[in-house]
């Protein structure tokens, strides 16, 4: 067997869907009949089941904090490639931080606790050997120690690293990353810019990256195109890809869309086709591809069981 190539780090949530429009909620008091389920989501999930595929078993990893209690229900819904690093905490609840997203295919609106309660389990040493090998880290949103020892180790073991946790890393973090996937307003409050192209954003975060060959990722958020700016010697270039057109009609979810693109870009950024690191990252194809995929993803419906909720 191949050694790990991709580990995702990353909160887990019970996102727990409700197929309902938006607007019709202001005219309705009581109770409101409405289609609910409910799936493990958050980053690390979720980036792991749009590349679980490109990999042979084992070679994607997915790093959460979770309690025994949960272990069973988040194993059931990752494909059965992926391997579950868990972080095994000492809470006794059954089910991990719940968000609650209204019309997932239209507004998609997301109500979510930060559940930043379980910075103390995010701790190196408690992370599987397994996910540690992988030549490439990706991390969501994560407490900046945790994220800041796993960049020294990956350093030192010549692991790439990358961040699709938005805006919430230290200075010093973002600069140093590979990789960094981000949207237009989380770039620009890592800026500290406002009312600027994606292009122009992706390129002012390469510019002042610290580490060779950086690669800075903003996202349009399907109104503009997409920009990936990428150290080249002492200069810096650029790529970019128009969103896919999609219309109205054949989306069926929105929820996650942010994720796949940023797992589709670092799997084929770092990969080639047969699943081996490349020498050098490739942009231009790894953008194209993330848009296609991400078109691929808003039209098609989640597969899978629906959640085991009993006990």
């Amino acid at each position: 067997m191949r050694d790990p190539r991709i580990s995702f780090y990353g909160r887990t949530y019970l996102d727990v869907e409700v197929q309902v429009p938006v607007e019709s909620l202001a005219a309705k008091k009581g109770k409101v009949d409405a289609r609910v389920s409910a799936v493990h989501g958050g980053f690390a999930a979720n980036a792991a089941r749009a590349v679980g595929s490109r990999f042979a078993p084992g070679e994607v990893r997915v790093v959460t904090a979770t309690s025994w209690a949960d272990w069973p229900r988040l194993r059931h819904g990752l494909p059965a490639g992926v391997a579950l690093d868990a972080i095994v905490t000492g809470a006794g609840d059954s089910l991990p931080p719940i968000s609650v997203i209204i019309d997932p295919a239209r507004a998609c609106r997301i109500f979510r606790d930060r559940a930043e309660h379980d910075a103390a389990d995010w701790q190196l040493e408690r992370v599987p050997a397994g996910a540690l090998s992988a030549r490439l880290h990706v991390l969501g949103r994560l407490p900046g120690p945790f994220a800041a020892r796993l960049l020294a180790r990956s350093r030192e073991e010549g692991a790439r690293f990358a961040w699709c946790g938005g805006d919430a890393l230290p200075p010093e973090l973002e600069r140093d990353c590979d990789l960094l996937c981000v949207n237009s307003a989380e770039a620009g409050r890592l800026l500290g810019a406002s009312g600027v192209s994606p292009r122009r954003l992706a390129e002012a975060l390469a510019a002042r990256a610290r580490v060779k060959d950086a690669v800075r990722v903003v996202t349009g958020g399907g109104k503009s195109a997409t920009a990936a700016a990428f150290r080249v010697g002492r200069g810096v270039r650029c790529h970019e890809a128009e969103p896919a057109a999609v219309a109205a009609r054949r989306i069926t979810r929105l929820l996650g869309v942010g994720d796949a693109f940023a797992a589709h870009f670092v799997a084929a950024a770092c990969f080639d086709a047969r699943g081996l690191p490349r020498r050098r990252l490739e942009v231009g194809r790894a953008l194209v591809a993330a848009q296609r995929a991400a078109g691929r993803f808003i039209t098609t419906a989640r597969p899978g069981q629906p959640l085991p909720l009993g006990r």
